[in-house]
């Protein structure tokens, strides 16, 4: 379930990006992955978790491409290749070490942990990226306030 929200989200991104911005996208698919992890942690019905797994899906389907779109926005055109470089090189550092890290975890406890260690992710997630969010107005005033000097002097 969780495939078919990544796979009709990326799909529907693909057109709500001529009238959402990247950062608007990527806050809104983290709160709605945030609303998917609160759906399984939840003790609701079956179908409640189904449907948790299909939010969860779409909400994180445009979080990654629009993270890698928004680097060069983010950090310079010259700094982008590195810094998508990183980006590829984390998400499938947390591809390799998360599942298992969750499998140990839920070895010595419980697999009722899994929605509580979802909405974890998914809270980190969401600061980080709200964190990273105030840097690009600071790159910004840099960089053109160094144009406004060079062109003036």
């Amino acid at each position: 379930m969780f495939y078919v929200g990544i796979t009709i989200g990326r799909m529907l991104t693909g057109f709500i990006t001529f009238r959402m911005s990247n950062r608007s996208l990527i806050r809104y698919g983290q709160l709605l992955a945030l609303a998917g992890t609160a759906l399984l942690a939840l003790p609701l019905p079956p179908a409640a978790s189904l449907a948790g797994l299909i939010v969860i899906g779409f909400g994180l389907a445009p979080i990654f491409p629009c993270m890698l779109h928004e680097t060069p926005a983010r950090f310079g055109g010259e700094h982008a290749p590195s810094i998508i470089g990183y980006q590829m090189a984390a998400a499938y550092t947390g591809s390799t070490f998360v599942p298992p890290l969750l499998g140990m975890l839920a070895s010595r406890f419980q697999i009722g942990i899994f929605p509580f260690f979802l909405v974890a992710f998914a809270l980190a997630m969401l600061l980080c990226t709200e964190k990273l969010s105030g840097f690009p107005g600071k790159h910004r005033a840099n960089r053109g306030s160094a144009a406004d000097s060079s062109s003036r002097g």
